[in-house]
Formats: structure tokens, C-alpha cells, sequence
């Protein structure tokens, strides 16, 4: 849990810094032939570990606790 926390905030940051600088017209990265690696690499952190952090917001886990308990109640 703490390595991808520590990854996700680490690509979040770089994302946010590469699209400020790319707003303010700054170079930032490192580019091989004209493209980000890095950059693509950060998007693709965030892609595949959002689902898992989404799934542990407090109230999602606390609606999924009301939606199974409805469904108890209902069933028995």
C-alpha cells in the first residue's frame, strides 16, 4: 500500500509539473525523439492505480456497507 501511494503521488506530481511547464512554455523531461516517456509513463501510473484508490474512499466503503446490508435485509 505505501510503495503505490508513494508512486501514485510521485506520477500525480510529475503529470502536474509537466502540464504547468507545458502551459508556461518551459521545456521539463527528458524527450527522445520528441517524445515524453516519462510523461506517458506517469499517465499510465495514474491510469491503472486510480480504480484502487477510488475503492478505498471512505464513502464508497461506507455506501458498499449500506448497499450489502439493504441486501440482507431484503433476501432474508
Amino acid at each position: 500500500m505505501k510503495i503505490r501511494d508513494h508512486a501514485y503521488v510521485s506520477a500525480t506530481m510529475y503529470f502536474a509539473a509537466e502540464n504547468i511547464t507545458f502551459s508556461l512554455g518551459i521545456p521539463f523531461g527528458f524527450k527522445i525523439n520528441g517524445t515524453d516517456w516519462m510523461f506517458l509513463g506517469a499517465f499510465a501510473v495514474i491510469v491503472l492505480l486510480f480504480s484502487s484508490f477510488v475503492a478505498e474512499l471512505p464513502i464508497l466503503k461506507v455506501a458498499r456497507h449500506v448497499i450489502r446490508s439493504i441486501r440482507t435485509r431484503v433476501t432474508s
